[in-house]
């Protein structure tokens, strides 16, 4: 899988590259008081280009799932905003949900409200 994450110039600044090999990022955003609590992700598919093919040991142009994640705290600052990308093979995504008696499958309000989220 290939991953390539960002945060805010400000978030970067609290720690060092040494940091980030110690420790998760989630625990570094932690120990600033910047826990995220809630993401908006959404899922896809794209083509390997040289950059990210060669590591992944994939051809040119080979279909990847493409998943863009931003990370929020309580207080809905974004935080962290990743991209990852990984071959079919080696990467899925599994949900679950349950529609409720005021969101029905019949009236295909639950499938708009889930693509809302």
């Amino acid at each position: 899988m290939h991953l390539t994450t960002y945060v805010p110039e400000q978030i970067g600044r609290t720690y060092s590259k040494k940091d980030l090999g110690r420790y998760p990022l989630y625990q570094l955003l932690g120990r600033i008081g910047k826990s995220y609590r809630k993401a908006q992700q959404t899922v896809g598919a794209c083509l390997a280009d040289p950059i990210v093919g060669a590591p992944l040991k994939v051809s040119v142009r080979s279909p990847l799932i493409f998943i863009q994640r931003v990370l929020f705290t309580e207080r809905n600052e974004p935080v962290e905003y990743l991209e990852l990308r990984a071959p079919p093979d080696l990467y899925a995504l599994s949900m679950s949900w349950k529609a409720d008696d005021a969101l029905t499958v019949e009236h295909g309000q639950f499938v708009q409200a889930f693509a809302n989220l």
